[in-house]
């Protein structure tokens, strides 16, 4: 009805217009213009460019809308993207503020104990409970909007709403490289004076349209220009699917809480008339709800430590903890008491593969028909240390939510079992699909590191490190993608930095271990640049740059941190990309750069050569057929040695053998071949045979091993 009262009242071209209202006993009625042209976010990701230049004219157009209303002594109180709907379809500046069922008349008393609004849009005064909210609320959500207009992300992000919240109260923000590079200085300052967290110094929205950045023409110092943020609009149509899935998630959870409310005793918790949930209703959506990660973009490692809340603790959901909305059904946890089961939700299908005390098989939810992948584990194989790293890992990929990261979907806790569902990835290993291509070029590699350097920079900022990056552990979602669809796999090594404290244990694969590891040094997230280090130099030369075939002198080599670049292997490689690589294998890890730092190096601006790299190419083809056979070989030795350790046992007690000649389902000795595709018949050996007469090719250091 308050609502209805307002709109009544306003007639802006940029306003929603009420053009009749009714009430009847058990209704209302409201007959608005048609907006036809939908939402203004959505129809940003339609264009093929989009400049400063136009974000300034849609900002300038809100900021004066909500000038009026605040002329007017109306405070909106909920400004955010769906509330900016298009009247038609071919004109993105004729939209249309709606969304008003928080507005208020002047300074109003704000609901105690409970705040109005959306949390990522809300100002940080309303969040402290302030006495009255002011019309400057509605300030800083144009501001984040300003923000996510130039970025395509937010500004505050964390998958714990209480945590979010926080660092809004704090206004912990930052303009990240590369994504703010393009974007003028004038913008920047813009926003710093709008999302400035006491609302006593924020300014007006009528005094913020005085700024240079609305007054200045294009083209004078610091102003906006009419560059193409083409980076942007791929980060905004990432962010707006998460925003969509979000919203449909949080009306779930809205009809649920009401379904409770409504109720005797909900009834007479809540106060009438006051629009708010219930008291310590908000505080429960972090249990009830699927963690909501950052955006999926890369946030700087500098700004971990002060911008990302601790990490939480091991997930201690009962039986069924679902991690992420994502691909499964939305569907109400199980009442009180109950207890799903696994074989409840999903069918299990073929076998995908084998670790040291799991198997992977895939799993189609019947619900939906969608396809996972579902690590089944056997209780009674893990020893207290294992569960603790098991949990470990589940706490670390319950926080991560980036599209180039594999997705932890749910967990299912049973008495004899634990089954962890993730995105299913399809497409094999990164550097099959390689070997497989018939062309080759640098920028093919150029493309593949920053895609996985961007991945690596958003992992850091969440305060994870990985210790295992490798290409085993990159997959590609389907058989058709090649740098877009690679997925970061397998975080049984990750740790929160802030966890690793003293540690020196060695780990990780020896090729791709960094030098602070094999010397026991404390060590951090650097250890993951060194790694993609050695994998841009195999994308590039087809071969690592320290090997041998005893691991005891490859672990005396790696310190050394001596390489090369030696002719004419490498003739056809730029000089920028031998840079890099030389920048991120320095041994002393307190001069190698971030991830993020890499990102910004000159090799990924300039242009490639474009000259093919056919003899890197079949280099790496042989090198990758050789990894992949002695990884077989190493878990067909390993059973081996279990198989006869245990037999010995047997005989010496009188019991029965507990290990076949081969190992059984879900057991390999030890071997992780998780994910893996090494040779497992007779065609692949000849393969791989084929491919080690072909070792000729490689250099004389790498054809010894």
């Amino acid at each position: 009805r308050r609502s209805a009262e307002i709109l009544k009242e306003l007639r802006h071209p940029h306003i929603l217009g009420v053009l009749q209202y009714c009430e009847e006993p058990d209704c209302f009625y409201f007959v608005t213009e048609f907006m036809k042209g939908g939402d203004l976010f959505e129809k940003l990701q339609d264009k093929e460019t989009y400049s400063e230049l136009e974000a300034r004219e849609l900002v300038a157009i809100l900021l004066e809308t909500v000038a009026f209303l605040h002329a007017r002594k109306i405070v909106h109180s909920d400004i955010k993207p769906e509330d900016l709907l298009l009247a038609v379809d071919d004109n993105d500046v004729n939209f249309k503020l709606t969304g008003f069922s928080f507005a208020l008349r002047g300074v109003s008393p704000s609901p105690t104990g409970h705040f109005q609004g959306t949390p990522d849009y809300v100002a940080p005064e309303i969040l402290q409970h302030a006495p009255h909210v002011t019309n400057k609320a509605d300030v800083w959500s144009v501001g984040v909007l300003v923000y996510c207009l130039l970025a395509g992300y937010p500004p505050f992000f964390d998958e714990d709403e209480r945590k979010l919240l926080r660092l809004i109260t704090h206004g912990k923000y930052q303009f990240h490289s590369p994504f703010w590079d393009p974007v003028s200085s004038l913008a920047k300052e813009a926003i710093s004076l709008i999302l400035n967290t006491d609302p006593g110094v924020r300014p007006s929205a009528e005094d913020i349209l005085q700024h240079p950045w609305f007054t200045s023409a294009a083209g004078t110092a610091g102003a906006p220009a009419g560059g193409d943020l083409s980076s942007t609009l791929q980060a905004f149509k990432k962010w707006d699917r998460r925003r969509k899935l979000q919203t449909t998630f949080h009306t779930v959870l809205a009809l649920n809480r009401l379904s409770h409310t409504l109720t005797p005793k909900g009834l007479a918790g809540g106060r009438r008339g006051s629009g708010c949930a219930p008291k310590g209703a908000v505080a429960a959506d972090a249990d009830d709800i699927a963690a909501q990660g950052p955006p999926s973009v890369a946030a700087p490692a500098s700004a971990a430590q002060e911008a990302v809340p601790p990490p939480p603790g091991p997930m201690s959901s009962p039986e069924a903890s679902p991690i992420a909305s994502g691909p499964l059904s939305l569907v109400s946890p199980p009442p009180s008491g109950g207890k799903r089961r696994f074989m409840d939700d999903f069918l299990l299908g073929k076998k995908l593969g084998r670790g040291g005390y799991s198997v992977v098989r895939q799993a189609t939810e019947k619900a939906t028909g969608k396809e996972f992948a579902v690590k089944c584990i056997a209780k009674r194989k893990l020893k207290p240390a294992d569960l603790q790293a098991l949990e470990s890992e589940i706490s670390i990929l319950s926080r991560i939510d980036h599209p180039n990261v594999v997705k932890l979907v749910a967990v299912y806790r049973e008495p004899s079992q634990i089954y962890i569902i993730n995105e299913l990835v399809a497409g094999g290993g990164l550097f099959d699909r390689i070997s497989r291509k018939r062309h080759y070029k640098e920028r093919d590699a150029k493309k593949l590191l920053q895609v996985v350097l961007a991945s690596v920079a958003y992992i850091h900022s969440l305060g994870i490190v990985h210790r295992d990056l490798k290409p085993d552990n990159l997959l590609l979602s389907s058989p058709d993608d090649d740098t877009e669809g690679v997925k970061i796999c397998d975080f049984g090594f990750a740790k929160h930095i802030e966890d690793l404290g003293s540690e020196r244990a060695i780990m990780g694969t020896p090729e791709f271990i960094a030098p602070e590891i094999i010397t026991c040094q404390q060590y951090g997230p650097f250890v993951d640049v060194w790694s993609c280090g050695v994998v841009l130099y195999i994308l590039l030369g087809g071969y690592p740059p320290f090997i041998h075939k005893d691991m005891k002198k490859l672990f005396e080599i790696i310190p050394t941190g001596v390489f090369d670049f030696p002719s004419p292997h490498w003739d056809d490689v730029s000089e920028s990309a031998k840079d890099l690589i030389a920048k991120m294998l320095v041994v002393n890890h307190n001069h190698r750069p971030t991830a993020e730092e890499c990102l910004a190096h000159g090799w990924f601006t300039e242009e490639s050569p474009d000259l093919e790299l056919a003899d890197s190419l079949r280099r790496l083809r042989a090198w990758n057929a050789k990894r992949k056979f002695r990884a077989t070989v190493r878990a067909v030795i390993a059973v081996n040695r279990m198989s006869s350790f245990m037999s010995s046992r047997s005989r010496s007690s009188g019991s029965e053998d507990l290990f076949p000649s081969s190992p059984r389902e879900g057991e390999s000795g030890g071997a992780d071949t998780e994910g893996a595709s090494g040779p497992r018949d007779e065609r692949e050996a000849g393969a791989f045979a084929a491919a080690a007469e072909s070792s000729s090719m490689l250099p004389d250091s790498c054809r010894e091993s």
